[in-house]
């Protein structure tokens, strides 16, 4: 019914999972996608999430390494994995259990726009108030021609 792998194992958890970002890594203009890739925005992400994969969240969802047998069907082909977020000094969280990707929009000075859903979510949402110095997962879209 649980895991079956230590979230805190590095060796498990960055293959698996991945790396996390702060917001400001997400606005360097050096980019961290690829040529012809990018971080989207608030705006595509709803567009993502309504028109493209649906609100339900067990489509985009990974079919493996969420808590609790909390894995999607991911029919989409998303493979949204649940990389937990770190929050400054106060360490990570929810590694398996929740998956949280920074857009490319700022709410305001101090804080961005996300997106989220956990292990037992059936839908995934907007989040607010998501300090800019927090670490969160990215996903890189292609760009429009």
């Amino acid at each position: 019914m649980g895991m079956d792998f230590e979230v805190c194992d590095v060796n498990f958890t960055l293959p698996e999972y991945g790396l996390l970002y702060n917001w400001y890594a997400v606005a360097d203009d050096r980019g961290l996608c690829p040529q012809g890739w990018h971080v989207p925005d608030i705006t595509e992400l709803i567009v993502l999430q309504t028109e493209i994969i649906g609100a339900s969240a067990e489509a985009f969802k990974s079919t493996s390494g969420w808590y609790n047998d909390g894995h999607g069907t991911n029919t989409s082909g998303f493979n949204g994995k649940p990389g937990g977020y770190r929050y400054g000094w106060q360490g990570f969280f929810n590694a398996g259990g929740w998956a949280y990707w920074w857009s490319s929009s700022e709410q305001n000075t101090d804080y961005a726009y996300s997106y989220t859903v956990g292990w037992s979510d059936d839908y995934w949402d907007r989040s607010y108030e998501i300090a800019k110095h927090a670490g969160l997962s990215i996903r890189c879209i292609q760009d429009s021609e």
